[in-house]
């Protein structure tokens, strides 16, 4: 879906991934967010010029426990009063046919729910920073209870 509205909008896309350690996450969920803010990024290159732009995408270690995604692109900056209320559910500033208002909610959303952090820098360029920490893979489940027993968690700030 990127790939093909990409292409049509003559976007130019470089991408630059550092030599990292697995990320334990949902790669389901962070493939969502990344979509989420490639789209926008899209919308906001067309809404400048018909065709055309560049997007950037890096992964590279911010520290020795986290890891920064940021997706940067050379459209129009998101206005000062507008940037407080971009990861509010419902809202939105394309016209009411183009979304609801929920893609960067949800991304802000995973992104917490994974421990991370997500932040956004505009001038120049327009940049989402997808903060992850690096995390270690999940222990075995080694229940020293009956085995009927089972155990998960369930995390109640959804």
């Amino acid at each position: 879906m990127v790939q093909h509205k990409l292409q049509i909008q003559s976007v130019a896309v470089s991408i630059e991934v550092a030599e990292l350690p697995p990320i334990y996450c949902d790669a389901s969920q962070i493939q969502q967010v990344l979509t989420a803010i490639m789209m926008n990024a899209m919308d906001a290159m067309a809404s400048q010029a018909p065709q055309g732009g560049n997007l950037r995408i890096t992964v590279a270690p911010l520290d020795a426990d986290w890891v920064d995604i940021s997706v940067s692109n050379d459209g129009p900056p998101i206005p000062k009063d507008v940037l407080p209320h971009i990861f509010e559910p419902f809202f939105s500033t394309k016209q009411a046919a183009s979304g609801v208002g929920l893609g960067l909610a949800v991304t802000y959303g995973i992104v917490k729910r994974h421990g991370g952090d997500i932040q956004v820098t505009t001038g120049d360029q327009t940049t989402f920073h997808v903060i992850l920490p690096r995390g270690q893979a999940p222990a075995e489940n080694k229940n020293t209870e009956s085995a009927d027993v089972r155990r998960e968690t369930v995390h109640t700030d959804r």
